[in-house]
């Protein structure tokens, strides 16, 4: 993706690049505001299709899915169900099945993806594709919820076709200490989003066995070398180790001096 890509001068040197005050703000805030439709066209090669009021098959599917949500809210009321969970995204993770369960019941197939990032759920009208991204929230008032946090979009593997991308979020309240109800929800038309990716660096532990070892319990581990000499014999770390035992205040751990 080209806009991954930071501005750097190639008459530079490359400590010089790392060194700017630019480049550090790049590597922490990540590219400017962005179009979410932009990113899923480079990522996915598919278009973000906007929702119109006044097509024939738009109108169906916002009735379908507003029914259906209205009536999972309801039935969480009657039944007084209640989600539990130490923070209100542990009960997030619980809501695509359930919500998956009540679009089931709607003329629209519905399929949960699975895996990190948007969108959470699949759903087929007819021919026609729609993604939905699934968010909890725990704001009572919209100004404070100025944050989608998590709102992942870690790559286009999951959209297959062009498609409409909505977003729900589901408004909980918490009635007990770690127990929460469901009291409201909100359909967004994503076509018109504006984002900011942040950058991450990602590397699991198999990526470290190219990674130069230099220290281990079980003593596999290369030492570092000074002309050809350790840098660290035993005879150089007994020497340390007494003159650390004479200096007062020994027991202190002290860093970088």
């Amino acid at each position: 993706m080209p806009w991954l890509n930071p501005p750097i001068d190639k008459g530079a040197s490359s400590s010089a690049v790392c060194g700017t005050q630019n480049s550090e703000s790049w590597i922490r805030n990540g590219p400017g505001v962005m179009s979410f439709s932009n990113l899923v066209r480079e990522s996915s090669g598919h278009l973000v299709l906007p929702i119109d009021s006044g097509n024939k098959d738009d109108v169906p599917l916002l009735g379908h899915l507003s029914r259906a949500l209205t009536t999972f809210v309801k039935r969480t009321e009657r039944s007084a169900q209640r989600f539990t969970g130490n923070r209100i995204d542990d009960v997030g993770k619980r809501f695509e099945l359930a919500v998956a369960e009540e679009l089931r019941r709607t003329p629209l197939e519905a399929a949960v993806l699975g895996g990190p990032g948007c969108p959470d759920c699949a759903l087929e009208q007819g021919e026609r594709a729609t993604y939905l991204e699934i968010k909890t929230s725990a704001a009572v008032h919209k100004g404070a919820n100025r944050c989608l946090k998590k709102f992942a979009f870690s790559s286009g593997k999951k959209i297959k076709p062009d498609a409409r991308h909505l977003l729900l979020k589901v408004q909980l309240e918490e009635e007990d200490n770690k127990i929460w109800k469901v009291v409201a929800w909100e359909l967004r038309d994503l076509s018109t989003l504006k984002t900011r990716l942040k950058t991450e660096f990602d590397a699991g532990f198999g990526d470290l066995d190219d990674v130069g070892l230099r220290g281990s319990s079980d003593g596999a581990a290369q030492p570092l070398t000074v002309g050809g000499r350790p840098s660290l014999d035993e005879p150089m770390v007994a020497t340390s180790r007494a003159r650390r035992r004479r200096r007062p205040g020994a027991g202190r751990t002290h860093l970088f001096g």
